[in-house]
């Protein structure tokens, strides 16, 4: 149950921030107004600051993994005859980046094939020569 919360999440922040990235906006600060408001996640709060904005999707964990806890979730839904829309959204999302990244991909490289059909990266912007701001 707590997994198939989380990979929804997952990809609903990852379509957000690749379209905010996309409209203009920088991931960082995009990403911490998300933390600030009722958007917040897991995935927001831990594997975007940690392993997508700097880039080094190092997060831990293959991508493919949650696909096996998404059809758990869907296969008990389905023999209780109760909807599973979130789920199934959810684990539409996660198989097409499966597809594209592999299973055995980071799971923070969710967010690849998003980033490539928007054609934009969602990282931490360099700050410029004269500002003194770094990224945490």
């Amino acid at each position: 149950m707590n997994n198939a919360i989380s990979a929804a999440a997952m990809v609903a922040s990852c379509e957000a921030v690749v379209l905010g990235v996309q409209a203009g906006l920088d991931a960082g600060t995009l990403v911490d107004a998300i933390n600030a408001g009722s958007g917040r996640n897991a995935g927001t709060l831990d594997k975007f600051p940690k392993a997508i904005l700097p880039g080094t999707f190092d997060y831990g964990g293959p991508v493919g993994l949650m696909l096996k806890d998404l059809s758990l979730f869907i296969d008990e839904a389905a023999a209780r005859g109760l909807p599973a829309g979130m789920a199934q959204a959810a684990f539409a999302g996660w198989s097409r980046s499966v597809a594209r990244v592999g299973g055995e991909a980071d799971y923070s490289e969710l967010i690849r094939p998003y980033e490539d059909d928007a054609g934009v990266q969602v990282r931490w912007r360099a700050p410029s020569p004269t500002s003194s701001d770094n990224p945490p």
